[in-house]
């Protein structure tokens, strides 16, 4: 495997689309100062997920972007791409002939990373750069100034760098990010025992609460079921007396006289007229009077 094709749009100096292709083996560009050699390699830092702006040899993360010129207008956004020959299968979970690898940066500060154009994450661009010995802090790339710094670097250093050229540095990485995870789920565990304790005081408390209730629903469900079992008394109670009630009528109006036709028929009528009853005459007062003149 090695990388194929540079290409950078909008990059530094690099108004214009620009494809660099590269062939097996060593190569080399050449041309006069200030035509952008060195922003070649600061692309191929910048694309392998460097986010220090010191090793761009740039003083903000927007100072990639074309600045623009005196006939030129400044980019919206910058982008380097690196296309990799996968031919021999070093990117196995990568059933592809080619690889690219995109970085793409916006002026407002939004970035994006694609795999053959399709959008991950920046930790899983560095990940698969690091299968191949590429990515920031591998020492993979020397930029401008470089070579003096490892020259004058202490014996510690200058191992470190020895264990990165041989590839142990991608497994060191992996180590720290694996300690890093280890760091966040410890304290994530100490949260949750905190958590577990502060919920065990409250326990003794919720079980009586909880105690009292299912007591008082049991009481409800009792004293509902009393309540139906009073109004079923009543109603039967009600039941029996409306039934005496109604025995006690049909008694009285089974005892009660009731009078015969054939009576009723043979006892005779008397029928009242004035003519037949005299009545008692009243003396006159006149003709009293008179008698008892004549007889004076």
């Amino acid at each position: 495997m090695h990388l194929k094709a540079v290409k950078l749009r909008g990059f530094k100096s690099f108004v214009d689309p620009v494809e660099v292709r590269l062939e097996p083996g060593v190569a080399v560009v050449v041309g006069p100062n200030g035509s952008g050699k060195s922003n070649i390699s600061d692309s191929i830092l910048w694309a392998t997920g460097s986010l220090s702006p010191h090793e761009l040899r740039a003083e903000k993360p927007d100072d990639v972007l074309f600045a623009g010129s005196a006939g030129r207008k400044p980019v919206d956004f910058c982008e380097v791409e690196l296309v990799f020959d996968n031919d021999d299968g070093t990117w196995a979970e990568l059933p592809f002939a080619e690889v690219s690898l995109t970085r793409r940066l916006h002026r407002g500060g939004e970035g994006q990373y694609l795999v053959n154009r399709a959008a991950v994450r920046r930790i899983d661009l560095v990940e698969l750069l690091s299968d191949v010995g590429l990515g920031g802090g591998l020492r993979s790339i020397i930029s401008q100034g470089s070579v003096e710094t490892v020259l004058s670097a202490k014996p510690s250093e200058r191992r470190t760098l020895v264990e990165e050229a041989a590839g142990l540095g991608r497994f060191k990485l992996r180590r720290h990010r694996a300690e890093l995870k280890l760091a966040r789920v410890a304290t994530q565990v100490e949260r949750a025992r905190d958590l577990e304790a502060e919920v065990r005081k409250r326990l003794r408390p919720l079980a009586l609460q909880a105690s009292a209730a299912e007591r008082a629903e049991k009481l409800g469900e009792e004293v509902k079921r009393l309540q139906a079992s009073i109004a079923s008394l009543d109603l039967a109670s009600l039941s029996e007396r409306r039934a005496g009630a109604e025995r006690r009528r049909a008694r009285s109006t089974a005892c009660a006289p009731r009078p015969s036709a054939s009576a009723s028929a043979a006892r005779p009528r008397k029928r009242s007229s004035p003519s037949s009853k005299p009545g008692p005459q009243r003396p006159r007062p006149g003709g009293a009077r008179t008698r008892t003149s004549s007889s004076s």
